[in-house]
């Protein structure tokens, strides 16, 4: 019996992402430029973070962050097997090539600049 789950998977794959571009292609025929820019909302050519390029990607291929192989994808079989400093490891320095910054306190700082939004951002009174 041959095993057609990646066969599966891949058809699974092609068919939510087949959906979810159809999906974002009719929510951009909806978009109002304007009432984004006067909520906060994205424009067009928009910096999404002033110290960062928008056009900069960061990726990470670690086959030692998960320590064996899941018995199947359950939340806890996946957790199980997962080296969670390596994952923690991994995420730091991506955040410190993503903003070029040398500490991981720094770069997630730089990422995440809460103290510049106004009051009432985020919940905050």
């Amino acid at each position: 019996m041959a095993d057609n789950s990646q066969q599966k998977r891949r058809d699974f794959l092609k068919t939510a992402a087949m959906g979810a571009a159809g999906a974002v292609g009719l929510t951009a025929l909806k978009f109002d430029g304007a009432n984004a820019q006067a909520t906060g909302g994205w424009v067009n050519g928009m910096q999404i973070n002033p110290a960062i390029d928008n056009k900069r990607v960061i990726c990470c291929h670690d086959t030692t962050m998960l320590t064996a192989t899941p018995a199947n994808t359950s939340w806890a079989n996946q957790n199980a097997n997962v080296d969670a400093k390596r994952v923690g490891d991994n995420l730091d320095q991506m955040a410190m090539l993503l903003t070029g910054k040398t500490t991981a306190a720094a770069a997630w700082s730089t990422i995440f600049q809460l103290a510049a939004k106004p009051r009432g951002a985020y919940g905050w009174p």
